[in-house]
């Protein structure tokens, strides 16, 4: 090879070996930009939800806050807050589960979080109870208790017995040990995903903070979407034409992530308006005049929705709409007011 190719060689190599580094960084800034955009969009969203539980709290124990004293008011403002910093922080559903069970014992002496997969009960973790090892899933048609904790959506009391937990329950808890369990739901969107279960045997089980607990663990786990199937961020009630067959799985990719991007938007301000304005919306919700009271609130968000998400996707849905509802009139869209527009699509 001669010194005329040799150097040509050499300055092509070099040529390739910047243009690489070149495309190298190019694509390592476009990831860091990326993840700091997820990063940020994540940390938002959990702060609404903070924000929504805080309003949710307002309204549902404002009255059996103010019973505490000065003291035991600031050590349960610091609990629950420690609690909702440490499952907003998991990574996974497990660290979730291990996360929750350990604030449940600040409040029971036994703790178990069961998931509901396909009609049936499967143990995800256990603290202080008398079973060890594997639990192989029950059905709740077996555990009478159980299921009616997941039909109400509302805490359950009952006695340890066979009759109530099912036979297999019964033997890993060990009902000779135990007088009576409780069982609050983690709730998602209208639909039990979990059973948090808690029972006692040298003090009461402090019902109302496991209660507060698990609306804690509820908000945190919705908002990582751990429990709610792609499928249901379509909805088929919506009057606007979906495609043929399976609709979430007809949309492409970007499609999807619109769909998602639309419901957390949703979501977010939907927790806003009940944060920032829970006296107005309070008032407006018992007068029945919820979009009058919060007329230029809601106008402006619809504008933006309809801007930003329905123009630029065929297969939209009005989950603002549904967020209000749902939300905002606790599921009575009559409380929305007559002069409510409805659904833009």
């Amino acid at each position: 090879m001669s010194d005329v190719t040799a150097g040509l060689l050499e300055s092509a190599q070099d040529l390739i070996r910047e243009r690489l580094g070149s495309v190298c960084r190019d694509h390592k800034e476009r990831l860091q930009a990326l993840l700091a955009a997820w990063q940020d969009e994540v940390d938002r969203s959990l702060d609404h939800a903070e924000a929504s539980l805080a309003a949710e709290l307002e309204e549902g124990y404002a009255n059996r806050i103010q019973e505490l004293s000065a003291e035991a008011k600031s050590e349960l403002a610091r609990s629950f807050n420690r609690s909702f910093r440490r499952l907003r922080s998991s990574s996974d559903v497990h660290e979730w589960a291990s996360t929750l069970l350990e604030a449940t014992c600040d409040f029971a002496d036994g703790a178990a979080l069961f998931l509901i997969k396909n009609g049936a009960l499967r143990l995800q973790a256990s603290r202080n109870v008398k079973g060890q090892g594997e639990l192989a899933d029950v059905s709740l048609a077996d555990a009478p208790a159980f299921h009616a904790a997941v039909d109400t959506k509302d805490t359950i009391i009952a006695v340890c017995s066979r009759g109530e937990m099912s036979q297999a329950l019964a033997a890993y808890f060990g009902v000779a040990e135990r007088g009576k369990f409780y069982l609050f739901p983690i709730v998602i969107r209208e639909r039990v995903v979990a059973l948090l279960y808690a029972d006692t045997t040298e003090r009461e089980v402090q019902a109302e903070s496991l209660e507060l607990l698990a609306t804690i663990a509820s908000t945190v786990a919705e908002s990582h979407s751990w429990f709610i199937p792609s499928a249901q961020l379509v909805s088929i009630l919506s009057p606007r034409k979906h495609p043929k067959g399976d609709a979430w799985d007809s949309l492409t990719d970007a499609e999807r992530d619109m769909h998602r991007r639309a419901q957390r938007f949703a979501r977010v301000q939907v927790a806003s308006i009940r944060l920032y304005q829970s006296e107005k919306v309070k008032t407006a919700r018992s007068n029945g005049t919820l979009y009058a009271s919060l007329k230029e609130e809601l106008d402006s968000v619809r504008a933006i929705y309809l801007r930003d998400f329905i123009a630029d996707s065929p297969s939209m849905v009005d989950y603002l709409h549904l967020e209000l509802v749902q939300t905002l009139a606790n599921n009575e869209v009559e409380l929305l007011g007559s002069d409510y527009p409805g659904p833009m699509v």
